[in-house]
């Protein structure tokens, strides 16, 4: 990094062109493998430092500086890389091994997502007849008692019309809560499954690293 003070007592700070911001978080994370991951990136860093320095006074090649830069970069994948490892590490140390069959755990996700899709649906729509059927039931005394006086004054249509509303407006709240519970159900799911992967991926991180074999 480069500090430029002026007279005016004003401190410039200019970033490092190829420069990973993100290396800092790794700098502070306690792992082996992140600490050694650490101590390569800023080896490579300060190359690279040097190779722009020498660049710029006519010392090496453009072809130099592309390389002194793609090694930085490299570098902070590896440094990715080692920080995945030293997490999986934490994770096999509570006991955590690697899921099964990886095709049969997406078909298991595929298969509850859309299982509790259509479970939640039909919660609804079984909620929704029973209440229509309460519903119906409580009507037919009503309106077979009211019919004859209801036609006479001309109001039997708009009787049937405030059923048939009344067994919508309950029936609605049922479709709607059956699919709400359809839809978190999934959601439980899909971060379930999810975060069976990210776990998977550290976990190879490690062994890789360690060569220990998955258990």
């Amino acid at each position: 990094m480069e500090y430029i003070i002026t007279k005016n007592d004003e401190l410039y700070h200019h970033g490092i062109l190829g420069m990973k911001w993100g290396v800092r978080r790794y700098q502070r994370y306690d792992g082996t493998y992140t600490r050694e991951g650490v101590a390569r990136y800023n080896k490579a860093e300060k190359e690279y430092q040097k190779a722009k320095e020498d660049h710029y006074l006519g010392k090496n090649t453009k072809q130099d500086l592309k390389l002194a830069k793609k090694k930085l970069s490299l570098e902070y994948d590896h440094l990715k890389y080692d920080n995945l490892a030293d997490q999986g590490k934490k994770l096999a140390d509570k006991g955590l091994t690697l899921s099964k069959d990886k095709k049969k755990r997406t078909a298991s996700t595929v298969g509850a997502v859309v299982g509790h899709g259509v479970n939640g649906a039909g919660t609804g729509l079984l909620s929704a007849a029973l209440i229509s059927k309460a519903g119906t039931a409580a009507f037919t005394s009503k309106v077979t008692g009211e019919a004859i006086l209801a036609a006479s004054m001309g109001k039997y249509a708009a009787l049937n019309a405030g059923v048939a509303a009344s067994m919508a407006t309950a029936a609605a709240p049922a479709l709607i809560g059956g699919a709400a519970v359809g839809a978190l159900i999934t959601g439980r799911t899909i971060y379930k499954h999810a975060k069976t992967r990210s776990n998977d991926k550290k976990l190879r991180a490690y062994y890789d690293k360690s060569g220990k074999r998955p258990r």
